[in-house]
Parts: C-alpha cells; structure tokens; sequence
C-alpha cells in the first residue's frame, strides 16, 4: 500500500489517505481517479459560488447550498477533511441565508474564500500525487 508523499503539515489534515483508500477497495488508481474528480468539483463550486455572489440574485444562497452540499458529500467519501470543513459550514451557512441580508452575504462569500484556500491546499496535494489529473 502506497503512502502518500506530501509532508505539508496543515491545522486540519488534507486527506486520511489509508481511509480514502480503503474506501475506494485498495485501488489506488481509483483512488487517484476520484482525487482528479473531486478537484474538478471543487474548482467548479467555487466558480459557481463565486458567480452567484457577483449576480447577488435573490436565489444566491440556495444555488451555493445546492453545490456546497453535493460536494460536502464527495469530501466525506474520499475523507479530505479540510474541503469537507469548508463546504459544509458554507452549506450550512447558505441554507438558511437570508438574500437580503449584508451579513449573510458576506459571511457567505468569506465562507467561499475560505473554501478556495481549501482548494488551493487540496490542489497542491494532487499535484505532489504521482497520477492523478489535475
């Protein structure tokens, strides 16, 4: 069983790659594949949330939950904490945001910068994985 290379020491882990791994049946190509994919989900929601925010329609919050809790759910899987922590206060920020209201506008796009370093820091990771796309 491989063990990851990356030395980064972050206040809350990046990914429990023994888990991730188990979780994904000692297939460490699997695993590399689903790393590559939940990057790309992640750039996505960030992009989306950033977007919603920059319209600041009246349906901001709810399309910032719908994409902060889809992936919420991909980061429990493969066990990355850090994006897990991220997306899922933004989730539970978002869902019951009040669109007019500043404060929760800008605790919500405090929420998503938070998220972005998250990714920033989960990116890094991949790129020091040997296989997987990023």
């Amino acid at each position: 069983m491989m063990q990851h290379p990356s030395t980064f020491e972050y206040q809350t882990p990046i990914m429990e790659w023994g888990k991730a791994l188990e979780y994904c049946l000692n297939d460490e190509s699997f695993l590399k594949e689903m790393m590559g994919d939940l990057l790309r989900e992640t750039r996505e929601t960030v992009l989306t949330s950033e977007k919603a925010l920059e319209l600041n329609r009246q349906d901001w919050p709810a399309i910032i939950h719908s994409v902060a809790h889809s992936l919420k759910g991909a980061c429990d899987a493969l066990m990355c904490f850090e994006l897990y922590r991220s997306a899922s206060s933004l989730a539970n920020k978002t869902k019951v945001a009040n669109p007019t209201s500043p404060n929760d506008y800008f605790e919500s796009k405090a929420m998503v910068a938070q998220l972005k370093v998250a990714m920033f820091h989960f990116d890094e990771f991949c790129r020091r994985t040997p296989g997987v796309s990023t």
